[in-house]
């Protein structure tokens, strides 16, 4: 829902940093979440390069990342809370 709303914001040609933060900051630790327990099935297996599990791992990282880290992600959400 938080996807579905972010983008009906952008539809509707409203901009709306915090929820659009929310939904990135969100998105990307869920990714991870599933990535690194998926990782965990694999055991060592999971870092050799002869697993597709380990690209999946390395693309999941760069979504803490890419388009603002996770921390500037919480700075915005908080701001916008009135959290100092």
């Amino acid at each position: 829902m938080l996807v579905y709303q972010s983008a009906v914001t952008l539809d509707e040609g409203r901009i709306d940093r915090a929820l659009h933060s929310m939904c990135k900051y969100y998105a990307g630790e869920v990714c991870n979440d599933v990535v690194r327990k998926c990782l965990q099935v694999f055991g060592g297996y999971g870092y050799c390069k002869d697993y597709p599990i380990e690209r999946i791992y390395r693309d999941a990282k760069i979504t803490e990342i890419f388009d603002g880290t996770a921390e500037i992600h919480k700075v915005i959400i908080s701001k916008e809370m009135g959290v100092r």
